[in-house]
């Protein structure tokens, strides 16, 4: 999947092409975009400086690690053992621009180390960004946000499956 920006600066996005070339295809190819507006907004530096986690040996810092972690749940993977679909997945990894994807196992002892004031430090962050794309947008009078959802359609009594519209298959 070949994704070509086109932006000239902020807020000024003049096209975004995405093409579907090869053999190297994902069904996560979104998240190159969710990727290049975290980068603008530096969310990963913002969360290593608000969330002081002493760095234990590892290829993954605090930062990097949170990042990856909100990644996996904008993609709609809401548990850790989730996350192992990005780990195996190599075109998600250039698009994340990661050399690799942390292992369930990974997140999970990074986790056990919080504590309430370690998430407040997200809670702050996650503040001071939403404020500074805010500024960023001020002058617009108008904004659209197109987001699609998507499906998996399962079969049987699947936990945490709910009920969807599809007329070719009801319930």
């Amino acid at each position: 999947m070949d994704i070509v920006d086109r932006s000239t600066e902020v807020g000024k996005t003049e096209e975004v092409e995405v093409r579907f070339e090869g053999k190297n295809l994902t069904n996560v190819g979104g998240i190159g975009l969710i990727r290049k507006f975290a980068t603008k907004l530096g969310v990963e530096r913002v969360l290593e400086h608000h969330v002081k986690l002493p760095r234990r040996a590892g290829k993954y810092t605090p930062g990097r690690l949170l990042l990856s972690l909100v990644y996996a749940f904008v993609l709609d993977l809401t548990r850790l053992s989730d996350t192992r679909l990005l780990k195996e997945d190599k075109v998600a990894h250039t698009l994340l621009g990661f050399g690799g994807f942390p292992d369930p196992s990974t997140f999970s002892r990074f986790l056990s180390r919080f504590t309430v004031r370690k998430a407040q430090g997200i809670g702050r962050a996650n503040v001071g960004l939403m404020m500074r794309a805010r500024r960023g947008l001020a002058g617009l009078s108008r904004i659209t946000l197109d987001l699609d959802s998507h499906g998996k359609t399962v079969y049987g009594n699947q936990q945490r499956a709910s009920v969807g519209d599809n007329p070719k298959k009801p319930g």
